[in-house]
């Protein structure tokens, strides 16, 4: 997000996805344990398609209204040279 802050907004995807994966590790038995079988978890793969998805398509667009939120407002000192003595 350091160089496209449109990604900004996958985030809760992102959480949505680690969510689906701590419930399939709570229980018993379940996929996580074997990881090679995690494409049959349906809920896992479908939320990592959208994210994938949502993560796409916001990596190509242009929200230059966001960049302006979150643009820096502190004031920043005047550089001033530098002297040997």
């Amino acid at each position: 997000m350091r160089y496209k802050l449109e990604l900004i907004w996958s985030f809760p995807l992102v959480a949505l996805v680690m969510a689906v994966y701590l419930s399939l590790a709570f229980k018993l038995d379940s996929a996580t344990q074997a990881p090679e079988k995690l494409y049959r978890e349906a809920r896992l793969v479908i939320s990592v398609v959208v994210c994938a998805l949502a993560m796409t398509v916001l990596f190509f667009s242009e929200m230059p209204w966001l960049h302006r939120m979150f643009a820096p407002t502190a004031p920043t000192a005047p550089l001033v040279p530098y002297e040997p003595r």
